[in-house]
């Protein structure tokens, strides 16, 4: 169990700090300014759709800010998990599955920041279908994928991508 989210405050999220190597510089990757936004488990958020490349580390994550006690109570009571496995968006090229579409988008979207990598790491990562489509992508970087809820890693597929509970 998480400490009080007031414990937490000096580690409140910032969109304009990277979490992973606190580089304060970044990268827009794409910006939807709708008002509406899709989480991974299909529900549909009031806000604006974006997300930043780290240019000190490559770290792709959302580039708007996140209310702490919003977010604790997400992961504690509303996140479903990532969309049903095998899920797929119908192109004009025929079906392609999610974490293809995503996988893509990730890559062409992170450009030379990916390109060099060795590592990565996925955080709630679901069932780590994603993690998977990178990995047949992108064979020279060690990929591991991170799910807190016991329920989707316990259904990590066993092409290669790890998830872990602990």
């Amino acid at each position: 169990m998480l400490p009080p989210v007031a414990e937490r405050q000096q580690h409140a999220f910032d969109p304009d700090v990277c979490d992973l190597c606190a580089c304060r510089e970044w990268r827009s990757i794409g910006r939807i300014g709708t008002g509406r936004a899709l989480r991974s488990d299909r529900t549909i958020l009031p806000e604006d759709l974006e997300k930043r490349v780290c240019l000190g580390c490559g770290l792709a994550r959302r580039g708007t800010t996140v209310d702490p006690e919003a977010l604790e109570r997400l992961y504690e009571e509303d996140y479903r998990g990532g969309a049903p496995r095998a899920h797929v968006f119908y192109t004009t090229a025929g079906p392609v599955p999610r974490s293809d579409a995503f996988a893509d988008w990730f890559l062409a979207a992170a450009g030379d920041a990916f390109e060099g990598a060795r590592r990565g790491l996925e955080c709630g990562a679901g069932t780590g279908e994603l993690v998977a489509a990178l990995a047949r992508r992108c064979p020279h970087v060690a990929l591991e994928a991170f799910e807190p809820r016991r329920d989707r890693a316990d259904r990590a597929p066993a092409s290669g991508a790890r998830a872990a509970r602990d």
